[in-house]
């Protein structure tokens, strides 16, 4: 939860000193994550690969810190005229997305 936390807080953070992540950083998170998926999808065939799934799970733990950023700062952008079931689903996937990699992390 810290790492949600302070990841929120930077997000507030730049919102509040006015730089605002556009479509160029989105689109560099979503293609982060498809590289991902990939490395993640070659590695599975491979046997005994544990320290490359930590170092993807590092990775991914990394990314989805980003995106926590990047959903706050979309979310404070736009006035959401009660869609805020898609905000929360924002930040509970990558909720998720981060527990998920922390225990990959310390397998």
């Amino acid at each position: 939860m810290s790492i949600f936390g302070l990841m929120l807080a930077t997000g507030v953070a730049l919102s509040a000193g006015g730089i605002h992540l556009g479509a160029k950083f989105g689109s560099f998170l979503f293609w982060a994550l498809l590289f991902l998926i990939i490395f993640r999808l070659i590695f599975v065939l491979g046997a005994n690969m544990n320290q490359a799934h930590k170092i993807l799970s590092f990775i991914g733990l990394i990314l989805f810190s980003m995106y926590v950023v990047y959903d706050t700062n979309i979310i404070l952008q736009r006035n959401y005229n009660g869609g805020f079931i898609r905000a929360s689903m924002d930040y509970y996937l990558d909720i998720i997305n981060i527990f998920s990699n922390m225990l990959g992390t310390n397998n």
